[in-house]
């Protein structure tokens, strides 16, 4: 819809409002918000297109209605596909998202965007940082699960006053959490293992430069750089349209180094990482943000760098795109200062070092570059952010002092390796502190039901064996026949998932969730297996072991 103006300039909109009610009757101040403001807005004259839904359909739905929605509450699939439909249909010129939970889900967020609307929500409530949206216990304030111990919602039943519900919401949000951290360690492991700092470049003035292509600022640094092994930063570079005109495709660079590139990739929606691309004469390759300048992947345009010649034209071709809102190493905006002011040593892990990138609220979408292309053509650059500087091995006590003695001068905040270490596996231990009672309680109940599982169809089965056994089977070997039946079983489950998942991937289903199915969830279904074919080979032997063929046979006359 083409915006127009009413006399005094102002703008009439198209505005699609999404809301999730609660129930019937309930005094809530969201729900009012609402009401009252889709209905100020169509009397100013703007149209107002509304989608709701209402907590009153759990409570009509039957028993699978109810199992469905709860998964829903994760990610709505019948919810986003209305959505997005809706978008396209109405092209709305703005999305405004109030209460999503329960039954919307934050999948509404991801269709509106997909869809290509711009999208706008107003928090009526702490959800996002208290699993009970009230930061409130009784009449007191309440804070105390911003330290990630969610556990404590079980102790005061603070989810609906149920011990059980707030134990689920529990285990939902600190496995979250948990899965994070491991994930950005990992990636870098192998350099926080060793000596070194994590700092950010010292500012002079209004100029952030250390490690920059200019020689003279890095004259006292070079002194002691045989003490540093490759610095894992981000680095920012100067870029303008062809032929130095002014660059029609402003953007936030991002240039990773080889060490970076190879051991963190973020969410992609198409293309291929660096880390996956073969370098090409005279052509540089990025991997860019959703953008309002048309490009996608494939496509090559022109871009000039500066370097110490003066500057090279060079072409840039896209080769991979990432999802809105993926998670970036030293992504910032562009406003934001280092100063030793807002510098904070009380509390840095692994995952502080990565913030989402999103390219309408940064106005300009992310070009990540790889460094080591840039240096082929002298391309300037200079480090800003945060960046991580290992020492090398086998550095003296006095060469470690002198190394940190040269950071001093370059760099505030400098925090080591180990306090990094330390603080992020701190952060994992309190969180498997309220997931271990859960595993093993996980554990054991799998462990029951396998047993159980078994019995029942060991004793199920006698009669067969004893028919078996008249035939010439040997007794005791007809437990392998409840073994071998398991392991075909969990043969045909196995390709049946396979083939469902990539049946799901064909048709774009797997496109609209963020549910994932890494090495961690396979070697999981794995141990779980291992423990069912040991329990149906164990359990059989201890049943058929104290009974005869013929009390079989006599029994089921």
């Amino acid at each position: 819809m083409k915006m127009h103006f009413l006399g005094g300039g102002i703008e009439i909109m198209k505005i699609l409002a999404i809301h999730n009610f609660h129930r019937k009757g309930s005094a809530s101040g969201d729900d009012q918000v609402f009401k009252s403001e889709t209905t100020l807005l169509e009397e100013h004259g703007h149209e107002v297109i509304r989608y709701t839904v209402a907590n009153d359909e759990f409570d009509k739905s039957g028993f699978i209605g109810k199992v469905a929605a709860t998964f829903g509450m994760l990610w709505s699939f019948k919810n986003y596909k209305r959505v997005k439909k809706l978008v396209e249909s109405e092209k709305p010129d703005i999305v405004h998202i109030h209460t999503f939970f329960p039954l919307l889900s934050p999948s509404v967020l991801y269709a509106a965007k997909r869809a290509g609307a711009k999208v706008v929500a107003t928090l009526h409530d702490t959800r996002f940082i208290c699993p009970c949206a009230t930061s409130l216990r009784g009449t007191e304030l309440c804070n105390q699960c911003g330290d990630g111990n969610y556990l404590r919602m079980c102790k005061y039943g603070c989810f609906k006053g149920s011990k059980l519900q707030s134990f689920i919401i529990a285990c939902i949000f600190t496995s979250s959490s948990v899965s994070q951290n491991l994930k950005y360690y990992n990636a870098f492991a192998d350099i926080l293992d060793g000596e070194g700092y994590c700092a950010s470049p010292f500012i002079d003035g209004s100029s952030r430069v250390i490690f920059s292509t200019d020689i003279e600022d890095n004259k006292r640094f070079s002194d002691f750089g045989d003490y540093f092994e490759d610095v894992v930063a981000i680095h920012q570079i100067i870029v303008t349209g062809e032929n130095g005109a002014e660059n029609p495709y402003s953007q936030r660079t991002f240039a990773y180094n080889g060490c970076l590139i190879d051991n963190y990739k973020p969410m992609m929606n198409s293309g291929n990482w660096l880390s996956d691309v073969k370098s090409e004469s005279n052509i540089l390759h990025a991997v860019i943000s959703p953008n309002n300048y048309g490009l996608k992947v494939g496509d090559t345009i022109k871009q000039t760098f500066y370097n110490e010649n003066g500057s090279v034209c060079l072409d840039v071709k896209i080769v991979g795109m990432m999802k809105n809102g993926a998670k970036l190493f030293g992504a910032t905006s562009d406003n934001d200062e280092i100063s030793a002011d807002n510098e904070s040593t009380d509390k840095m892990t692994v995952e502080m070092l990565f913030l989402n990138y999103y390219s309408d609220v940064a106005g300009k979408p992310a070009f990540v570059y790889n460094l080591d292309e840039l240096e082929q053509y002298g391309i300037s650059y200079i480090t800003e952010q945060r960046m991580l500087i290992p020492f090398r091995d086998n550095l003296t006590e006095d060469e470690i002092s002198q190394a940190k003695e040269a950071l001093d001068n370059f760099t505030i905040g400098a925090i080591p390796f180990t306090q990094i270490k330390k603080d992020t596996f701190s952060e994992i231990r309190k969180q498997l502190i309220v997931l271990i009672p859960i595993i093993i309680g996980l554990l054991i109940l799998i462990i029951v039901s396998i047993l159980s599982f078994t019995a029942i169809t060991t004793h199920k089965r006698l009669k067969n064996y004893g028919v078996l056994y008249l035939c010439g089977g040997r007794w005791k070997q007809c437990a392998f026949i409840n073994f071998t039946v398991i392991v075909i079983d969990l043969i045909l489950s196995v390709f049946l998932t396979y083939f469902v998942m990539q049946s799901m991937k064909l048709i774009g289903l797997l496109d609209n969730t963020v549910v994932m199915f890494t090495l961690n969830e396979c070697l999981i279904c794995l141990g779980i297996s291992v423990i069912i074919m040991i329990v149906s080979l164990i359990m059989p032997l201890v049943i058929i072991g104290g009974t005869q063929p013929r009390e079989i046979l006599k029994n089921n006359e």
